[in-house]
């Protein structure tokens, strides 16, 4: 529906709507239907687990509210969260095939409940998870699986994405900041350049840099500035 401040606000059916970070795997924020309304606090940064590597973990505490409507009985409950990646996966789903990580989370309550264990197979290449494995208790799983998608990147042939990933890698780890790196896929008459902008060392995520990129293809020109950290031997684009 909207983003403000960091925050996205989403619609799902019947009346019920919720409130995320920009941070996809992590719980909502807010929520409300026509039956009750809630909000979650919660101790944790919100590039938490960024850039994804096998290993990098987060632990941290939240309080869950839930108020009955109209003006009804409220509810608080402690949560204690849990987050790992724990490897990559090729998943398929009816929107394509995507190189994935795998982020496992275990959720226990005060009041005790069943532990929810919650699984996000999240691709890199459109900033979200494709699918998403619920598990209370013993249980059976409810999975939520990608059916379709739209973003803001430009539509480009396997060849000319090949080409501009190619230009981005080169560009991060080689190129001083203000230089570009360019690109061209005759076959498309796609192209592009690469230029990074700054870099900086972070005590969490390492070596980053602030790049920027234009892309001329299907008659339109697109321009991106983003943030990459130097993960596991890898440059990465932050989801943010």
């Amino acid at each position: 529906m909207g983003t403000a401040a960091g925050s996205v606000q989403w619609r799902a059916d019947g009346g019920f709507s919720f409130t995320t970070t920009d941070n996809v795997l992590l719980p909502r924020i807010a929520w409300k239907d026509s039956q009750a309304r809630g909000e979650r606090t919660m101790s944790v940064s919100r590039g938490a687990l960024f850039p994804l590597v096998r290993g990098n973990n987060v632990a941290f505490r939240a309080t869950r509210r839930t108020v009955e409507a109209p003006g009804g009985k409220a509810t608080e409950i402690a949560e204690s969260w849990q987050c790992r990646v724990d490897g990559t996966a090729r998943v398929g789903t009816p929107a394509g095939d995507f190189d994935t990580f795998r982020v496992d989370c275990t959720v226990s309550t005060v009041p005790a409940s069943n532990v929810l264990t919650r699984t996000f197979y999240y691709a890199p290449t459109i900033g979200y998870y494709v699918r998403r494995e619920d598990r209370t208790g013993s249980g059976n799983p409810r999975t939520i699986t990608l059916t379709g998608y739209t973003t803001a990147e430009p539509s480009l042939t396997p060849q000319a994405a090949r080409s501009r990933d190619a230009a981005r890698r080169t560009a991060l780890e080689t190129l001083a900041s203000g230089q570009a790196q360019t690109w061209q896929d005759s076959a498309s008459g796609s192209s592009g350049t690469v230029s990074p902008i700054s870099t900086e060392r972070s005590p969490k995520y390492g070596w980053c840099r602030t790049y920027q990129e234009t892309v001329e293809a299907n008659a339109h020109r697109y321009r991106v500035e983003r943030i990459a950290c130097r993960a596991g031997g890898t440059w990465q684009t932050m989801s943010s």
